[in-house]
């Protein structure tokens, strides 16, 4: 059963517990005893006899030689030697798979070792499908062989936890936790594995003690020598480094590396290993000459035996650059800190082309598990240039790549799927491309059910359902497979067009017009001798800088969170919340008091301006803006940040904030997941069909009746309640919250509420039918579509504003004929990810629930799944509804799922809401930007918000809209995407 290991050292060469029990039947006696005794070089001539003597008696294709090749191959693996343990391990399958029962636990015992192979090798998509089969085969055998079963849990557990599926992870080895004792020796090992599950986690404290144990254990049972006891030992010193107890850790790693020397040779990998987190410990210590001398030895052991592509070579070199690092070697830092970020690189590269493979599990890519190796790279390539702010050099332009590889967001992936879809003229290439990546995410859908399932014990499971679900993954398999040999033949550079590469800095010039700048901001942490800090590219079509702040990730959330005090009344929502947010702003008292603003800080919105633009103020003059954010900074608008130092810090009215110089009131302002999105929107979409109609829109669903306050959707129009009317009733009603007097804020519809009584259909239908109704979503989805023409534009409110409708109208392709698709409604978005994991729930948005169900998951909630099937074809979507740019916590995955799944969808530019936002301000603030679009076709999405923002902040000189001068008012909405102008207009109701 594989091992992990601290820093990622996820592959480890022993034999412990990674197969069934050794056999006397398959080894020799001589052979048996070497391998119990960890003497692997001694038994493997032994066993190499044997096969030969098994190949004569019994034939070269019986399965009593795949037995015995199997066990070289074993001793091979031990050894390190993977080239030579390959086509034992093969071949041994194909022999038993032709000789041998389909359910034979050999062939679940080979396709095992196989995947442990392929995953020591960094293989996990080839390993991933092997072990699957292999645990099937063993849960069948059950109760017969229930330790068969544990072992195979613990190994695909093993398998996710190095992909950074901890979540998938976690149950799994629970469960095997319960199928041994510590009679068996496996025990020992999968108590490991649960351990460093824990530590992946962050959770030292649950980890220790389980690790003490599995090193209790495996002595007692193998003695104090064995090379598998030198894992427990360098895993607790490892734990112990990582915890800050270099004391502790030092002797346990200094043993682990003696009894690993004695048994398996001084230039095994694993040797190097253990001197690596010996390198840890002396760094900590500041024992710099000690350590360079094991990095030294460590890294030719490593290149000698597995390469420089391999898992181990990735976190040897790092540890390498880690060291030149902390003695402020920078040319040595860059250059090992390249070593270990190229093998990343290539890995990933290399793994790109899907085409003719099994789909697996959803993964953390290598890319986003090694964030930290990208930054410090980037670090040290700052301090060896010397920090000057110039025109950026070669290293400035190496950087700004190594700084788009540390993105990879969700987002960013899917605007390169979307593009993937476009790049070929449309037609029935599109449509098989679009077809693969559905079923790619349905696979990794069923197949995070069935890691749940397998983490329950048979009793528990729905035999029936499981059997259709796998049914499912089999038949999906199988198409995936056909369209791979359809794509081969159209469509031979798929692979390139779906994997999101960083831009050169004259890729990105190309793409960008004369307006135009891009920024990309990326925070770092300290890292000693380091600051923390944070990195900015500023690149025009003309010209390229690359400066710095000091203002690092830790500063820059609580500048975040400091400033989001004055915009968010979720920060003053509670007791605990309010107490939080006045230590954050040092005040004494809570605007609690309608008549006065929420403590919006001008002096550190000042600060952070000052931070990331005020060095390059002149470069981006007059530019629209075209903004990559990282970490914190992806939570917060940008239109709000202050140019010019304000004459108070907070202001005791809302007229205090008219005058204030504002980012928006000089720069359009447009938001991008990456810099890859850049080319996926611009260079793969230029030549799209764009849809042939104008508008669809969907709003005002039906909820719960608000004494009166619900429209009449059968009125005419000149007896329907306007906007004004529903707005000037809603002051006198008790059911929603009332907001600065005449304002109410769109009802945020909680997850936690919504599943409150449980995730069934009747319970969902109940509570989701008992949220606030939204009337003047009507007001707003019909002003819209006033600036379309009638024939190109389609209203869906009140009863027509259902899920059913929308599902139906993407199935059919009409769907994708509209190119502004707008929803007006509530949302069920950030903050609730803890909601949504226990409740299996997504994000979703509201529309009106059916009277009777079709189905259990016909109940009124687009979910983000739901949105990534449709098929659209939309230049703009609009999510007029509550957090829809959030993120599910600060600093987390930019963007929430919603709009990440629209994306997927084929919308090339979204526009969404970084907090609740008021009613009437979301009518005004969309129906401005389409009348903004009316007037002048050519503008871009982000001139059209930034005209319709200034437009709504000059109306707060009326004394009555003196709160629209604060930017909890007007600066929710962002545009994400494509801010330019579209290829062709498509307001047509002046044509």
């Amino acid at each position: 059963m594989p091992f992990w290991h601290p820093n990622h050292w996820e592959m480890l060469m022993t034999s412990t517990g990674a197969a069934e029990p050794s056999s006397e039947n398959a080894l020799d006696r001589r052979a048996a005893q070497h391998y119990a005794a960890g003497r692997y070089a001694d038994a493997l001539p032994l066993a190499q006899q044997y096969a030969e003597l098994v190949s004569r008696r019994d034939g070269a294709d019986s399965p009593q030689y795949a037995s015995a090749i199997w066990h070289v191959a074993l001793l091979y693996r031990a050894l390190g030697e993977f080239s030579e343990a390959e086509p034992l391990y093969v071949r041994a399958l194909e022999i038993d798979e032709a000789a041998l029962d389909p359910e034979h636990p050999a062939i679940s015992r080979d396709l095992s070792n196989l995947a442990l192979l392929y995953k020591n090798q960094g293989r996990y998509a080839e390993a991933e499908g092997l072990y699957q089969r292999a645990l099937a085969i063993a849960e069948r055998a059950q109760p017969h062989n229930a330790l068969s079963t544990a072992i195979r849990l613990a190994n695909l557990a093993a398998l996710f936890a190095a992909q950074g599926r901890l979540a998938e992870a976690e149950p799994l080895l629970r469960r095997a936790a319960k199928m041994v004792t510590p009679m068996n020796a496996e025990y020992s090992a999968i108590i490991n594995n649960l351990a460093e599950t824990y530590r992946l986690m962050r959770a030292y404290e649950a980890a220790e003690p389980l690790y003490k144990e599995a090193l209790r254990v495996r002595e007692f049972q193998a003695g104090p020598n064995h090379p598998e006891v030198a894992i427990y030992l360098d895993n607790l010193g490892g734990l112990y480094s990582l915890s800050g107890r270099d004391r502790e850790a030092e002797p346990l790693i200094k043993r682990s590396i003696s009894i690993s020397e004695t048994a398996l040779g001084p230039d095994h990998v694993l040797v190097a290993v253990r001197l690596v987190n010996l390198v840890r410990v002396y760094i900590a210590e500041r024992r710099f000459e000690e350590a360079k001398q094991l990095m030294e030895r460590a890294m030719a052991i490593v290149e000698s035996t597995v390469g420089r592509e391999n898992p181990i070579f990735v976190s040897t070199s790092d540890m390498f650059a880690r060291l030149c690092f902390a003695q402020g070697n920078w040319p040595g830092a860059v250059d090992h800190g390249r070593a270990s970020t190229n093998a990343i690189i290539h890995r990933m590269l290399r793994g790109g082309d899907e085409l003719g493979r099994s789909p697996t599990g959803k993964a953390v890519n290598e890319a986003e598990q090694s964030t930290l190796q990208f930054r410090c790279l980037i670090k040290a390539l700052y301090a060896l240039s010397g920090g000057d702010v110039v025109e950026t050099d070669k290293r400035g332009r190496e950087a700004f790549e190594v700084a788009q590889w540390a993105f990879n967001s969700e987002a960013a992936r899917s605007l390169v799927q979307m593009a993937a879809r476009g790049v070929k003229a449309g037609g029935a290439l599109s449509d098989i491309i679009r077809r693969r990546q559905d079923l790619v995410s349905e696979w990794q859908a069923r197949d995070r059910t069935r890691s749940a399932t397998a983490a329950k014990a048979p009793a528990e499971r729905d035999e029936r359902s499981d059997v259709k679900s796998n049914d499912r993954l089999a038949e999906i398999d199988s198409q995936i497979t056909g369209i791979d040999e359809r794509l081969r033949i159209d469509f031979p550079d798929y692979a390139s067009f779906i994997q999101p590469v960083p831009l050169p800095v004259e890729d990105v010039q190309e793409l960008l017009s004369p307006e135009e700048a891009l920024v990309l901001i990326l925070d770092t942490t300290e890292e000693a001798p380091l600051p923390e800090e944070t990195f900015i590219w500023v690149i025009t079509k003309q010209h390229c800088r690359w400066m710095h702040s000091h203002l690092g990730t830790l500063k820059l959330v609580e500048l975040v969170r400091v400033l989001r005090c004055g915009l968010d009344h979720q920060e003053w929502a509670t007791e605990a919340d309010k107490k939080r947010s006045l230590e954050l702003l040092d005040l004494n008292e809570c605007p609690d008091d309608g008549s006065r603003p929420l403590p919006f800080n001008l002096e550190k919105s000042h600060e952070l301006y000052s931070a990331l633009f005020g060095q390059v103020e002149g470069l981006i003059d007059g530019k629209r803006l075209i903004i990559v954010p990282s970490g914190p900074l992806s939570s917060l608008p940008f239109q709000l940040l202050v140019k010019k130092r304000p004459a108070t810090a907070l202001p005791s009215t809302f007229e205090g904030y008219r005058d204030t110089a504002w980012l928006i009131c000089d720069h359009a302002i447009s938001v991008l997941p990456a810099v890859s999105s850049l080319k996926a929107l611009r260079a793969h979409t230029a030549d799209e069909g764009r849809a042939p109609l104008d508008y669809i829109g969907y709003g005002d669903p039906i909820l719960a009746d608000d004494d009166g306050l619900h429209r009449c959707l059968e009125a005419s129009d000149e007896s329907r309640p306007t906007c004004a009317d529903n707005l000037a009733d809603a002051n006198s009603a008790d059911v929603l919250p009332v907001t600065r007097g005449r304002r109410r804020t769109r009802r945020i519809a909680k997850l936690d509420q919504v599943f409150a009584k449980g995730a069934t259909i009747d319970a969902l239908l109940a509570q989701i039918r008992s949220l606030p109704a939204l009337p003047d979503s009507a007001d707003e989805i019909r002003s819209v579509g006033e600036y379309f023409r009638p024939d190109a534009r389609l209203i869906r409110l009140g009863n027509d504003a259902t899920k059913a409708d929308i599902v139906d109208r993407s199935e059919s392709g009409e769907l994708s004929h509209y190119r502004v698709v707008h929803f007006a409604t509530h949302a069920l978005i950030s903050g609730e990810i803890e909601t949504m994991t226990l409740r299996q729930a997504e994000p979703a948005l509201v529309l009106t629930p059916p009277d009777v169900p079709k189905n259990q998951h016909d109940n009124g909630l687009l979910l983000a799944s739901d949105v990534a099937r449709l098929k659209l074809n939309a230049d703009w979507v609009v999510l007029s509804a509550c957090n829809t740019a959030s993120a599910d916590r600060l600093g987390g995955e930019p963007l929430s799922g919603l709009a990440q799944a629209f994306f997927y969808a084929r919308a090339r530019s979204l526009l969404v809401s970084h907090w609740p936002v008021y009613s009437d301000i979301a009518v005004q603030i969309t129906t401005a930007c389409f009348a903004e679009l009316d007037r002048d076709p050519d503008l871009g999405h982000a001139e059209a918000l930034q005209r319709a923002t200034l437009s709504l902040m000059r109306d707060s000189l009326r004394a009555d809209n003196a709160d629209n001068a604060h930017p909890a008012v007007w600066s929710p909405f962002i545009v994400v995407g494509e801010g330019g102008k579209v290829s062709s207009r498509y307001l047509s109701r002046r044509i």
